[in-house]
């Protein structure tokens, strides 16, 4: 309750009966998919809002997740943030709007063919509004810096640092 969160948050005394400090801040999640495979069926998706579900305990008032596309079909090198943000309502279900979030707006990027297909990167946040009100405003993730265009190195091949050039390369906070 708010009651709780003000007696956990400014006099950082303990609220749960093992003595220990119970914090009412914001829960992060997140998911590295390496397989291709993985994200072909539902299973990832149900893992996602499964993590969703369990951080909603730190907060479940708003929330969002942060994945990559290719900004269009031809890009070879880097990828693009697209977010995906909600605001529970009374009768609604945080991490099931989550993943309808991520599902649409993975379904929006294969249309137009720059859904990454080497796997997948999940980063996201629930939370519960302690110092300002549950708005979408105040939804994570949130985009730390503008596009920036920079080299990026990309890993290892033929025994050489391979090297992609003028990169957009985008920072997000969960």
């Amino acid at each position: 309750t708010a009651l709780e969160a003000l007696y956990s948050d400014l006099f950082c005394l303990p609220t749960t009966a093992s003595g220990n400090l119970g914090w009412f801040l914001c829960g992060n999640f997140g998911m590295i998919i390496l397989n291709p495979a993985w994200t072909a069926g539902t299973k990832a998706k149900d893992i996602l809002e499964k993590m969703v579900e369990v951080t909603m305990m730190r907060g479940a008032q708003c929330g969002g997740v942060v994945t990559y596309v290719r900004r269009h079909a031809s890009q070879v090198c880097g990828l693009h943030g697209v977010r995906g943000r909600v605001v529970n309502g009374k009768r609604t279900t945080l991490s099931k709007l989550v993943r309808a979030k991520v599902e649409r707006t993975e379904s929006k990027a294969k249309r137009w063919g720059t859904l990454a297909q080497r796997g997948r990167l999940y980063a996201g946040h629930t939370r519960f509004a302690t110092t300002s009100k549950a708005t979408f405003d105040g939804c994570h993730p949130h985009q730390w810096s503008p596009p920036q265009r920079m080299d990026v190195y990309t890993g290892f091949a033929e025994h050489e640092l391979k090297k992609c050039s003028g990169v957009n390369v985008e920072v997000f906070i969960c």
